[in-house]
């Protein structure tokens, strides 16, 4: 039992990585570029360059969480196979 949850954990792994190389990194890089222009609009308040970064990183955000909520599913799922 013990090698077989250490290889599903090492999928699961080998799989956050690839998502985050494909997908993740790019929002990123994205997400940053976009705050640092709001940061350079120098007719902006300060808080329409927080409401700026902020939307931002919505998308970012939001593919996170997905990613994290299907992992924990398939955690869940076997979880109950195991019991």
């Amino acid at each position: 039992m013990e090698e077989q949850r250490k290889r599903v954990e090492d999928h699961m792994t080998k799989m956050v990585e690839e998502i985050d190389k494909t997908y993740l990194r790019k929002m990123q890089r994205d997400m940053h570029k976009c705050a640092a222009q709001c940061c350079e609009n120098e007719t902006y308040s300060i808080q329409k360059v927080h409401n700026c970064v902020e939307n931002c990183s919505s998308s970012l955000n939001k593919a996170q969480q997905y990613v994290q909520g299907e992992f924990e599913r398939v955690q869940v799922i076997k979880l109950v196979e195991f019991i």
